[in-house]
């Protein structure tokens, strides 16, 4: 019962950070990555989605490809010079 309890927190926990966090475009983009149909889907199934795709130990390598990714690119973003360079909205 407390491992149900646990992984209910983090699922909640997850839920709360990307609706509060991303956009739903920002959301669209991780779904084309994890190759997750996103068709006519609200805000709140995509993120359902991402959360499960995330939670599959399947899907550990793809997941944490993508963070290292995006971490990239933020900091792309907040360099004065190579910001320039970045399209990613």
């Amino acid at each position: 019962n407390n491992i149900a309890d646990v992984n209910f927190d983090d699922f909640y926990a997850q839920e709360i950070n990307y609706d509060t966090n991303f956009t739903k475009k920002e959301l669209e983009k991780i779904l084309d990555y994890y190759e997750i149909p996103k068709r006519r889907k609200k805000k709140e199934k995509m993120i359902g989605d991402i959360i499960l795709y995330e939670k599959n130990d399947e899907n550990i390598y793809t997941v944490m490809q993508r963070k290292k990714l995006w971490g990239y690119i933020k900091e792309l973003k907040e360099d004065t010079y190579l910001r320039q360079f970045i399209i990613f909205d």
